[in-house]
């Protein structure tokens, strides 16, 4: 899985969502007309996190998206979410 990071613990592989990976793919979307980025934690059924990441111009537009799944998510991502399940940057 592109953008996430496998964790082998016990024998069992975990894939953790990385901020730098988040952070890495709006580096890479952003362009002149971007005005923010707004990115959403959701926790599935399964236990597994979806972490959806969107870049918008200044009329609300999206003009990229990007969606990872993991089964945790890394701790400076926990970090930058702290309790919200949205954060906008």
């Amino acid at each position: 899985m592109i953008g996430a990071l496998l964790v082998i613990l016990g024998g069992l592989a975990l894939v953790s969502v990385a901020w730098s990976a988040v952070e890495g793919w709006l580096d890479a979307n952003r362009t002149p007309t971007t005005a923010y980025a707004e990115i959403l934690k959701k926790r599935l059924k399964s236990g597994k996190y979806r972490v959806v990441a969107g870049v918008f111009d200044r009329h609300g537009h999206r003009t990229a998206q990007k969606e990872w799944e993991g089964d945790e998510l890394g701790d400076d991502l926990k970090r930058r979410f702290g309790n919200e399940n949205r954060i906008i940057v």
